[in-house]
């Protein structure tokens, strides 16, 4: 699903929407994949897959990277995550950081690749489900939210409109 061992740069600073269009097998859902793997661990055709890293990897290759850099109350952070497969093992790796107007990065990874993930999470206010019920539609998935109990759709709204706080204070 990679766009292979060449060096892909894609900039949509320009842009303040985007529409993907093109004929299947050109790319525009592996470029979706990217983005999401990128911010969050998780990309459509792996979510609870038992290797999903490793269905994202091009046939034949070892090593995947995909860097992310996006602005977030106008601060300009990146995401770089790595995925190498060593002796059969895979071997993941995840940084982020801020990246300073002379383009050098000052780091927020932390020990672990979760706690770097909860960083992300809390930088961006939104985890994988609830962008993917809020921002981003799923070839073949449109009705995910609708499918959710009561529940579990309050949970996700509550998160998108950020109204955990208050939950707090009525339990105060």
């Amino acid at each position: 699903l990679s766009y292979g061992p060449e060096l892909q740069t894609i900039d949509f600073g320009a842009y303040n929407l985007i529409c993907f269009s093109g004929k299947n097998g050109h790319g525009k859902s592996a470029l979706l994949d990217a983005i999401t793997w990128a911010v969050w661990g998780y990309a459509r055709k792996t979510v609870g897959a038992a290797k999903a890293d490793q269905g994202l990897l091009r046939l034949g290759q070892t090593n995947m990277i995909v860097c992310l850099d996006f602005y977030c109350n106008n601060t300009h952070y990146r995401i770089r995550r790595e995925l190498t497969i060593r002796h059969n093992k895979p071997v993941a790796a995840l940084d982020y950081g801020i990246v300073q107007e002379d383009g050098s990065v000052s780091s927020l990874t932390d020990k672990t690749i979760r706690a770097t993930q909860n960083k992300i999470e809390q930088t961006i206010h939104l985890d994988f489900e609830s962008f993917c019920n809020s921002a981003f539609l799923r070839q073949g998935q449109s009705n995910e939210f609708c499918k959710k109990s009561p529940k579990d759709r309050k949970e996700i709204l509550t998160k998108i409109l950020g109204l955990q706080q208050y939950e707090t204070i009525r339990r105060l």
